[in-house]
């Protein structure tokens, strides 16, 4: 099988380069009320003792036999267990 080349015109390359320049700001919003740890979804982020955390999902957790794990902290990429009657603050995120 061979595939064609596409000509790449000028204004394909400007796009590219606009691209490539874009940069997401990710912005983190908490707010006091303080959940369990059992009630945050998968992925969803939350903040404990001033530390920024995801929750992993539980599908993965399970399909790689995970289970001294359960967030990851998005500062410095750690990995940490919480009980399940933690109490954390849910954290918002928002895509600039």
């Amino acid at each position: 099988m061979v595939l064609k080349k596409r000509k790449i015109y000028k204004t394909d390359k400007n796009i590219f380069k606009r691209m490539r320049n874009m940069k997401k700001v990710i912005v983190y919003e908490s707010n006091k009320k303080s959940v369990t740890f059992r009630d945050l979804k998968d992925k969803d982020c939350f903040c404990s003792n001033g530390i920024l955390y995801m929750k992993i999902s539980e599908q993965d957790l399970k399909e790689y036999g995970i289970n001294q794990v359960n967030a990851i902290s998005i500062e410095n990429a750690g990995l940490t267990f919480f009980q399940d009657d933690e109490e954390v603050n849910r954290v918002r995120r928002n895509i600039l």
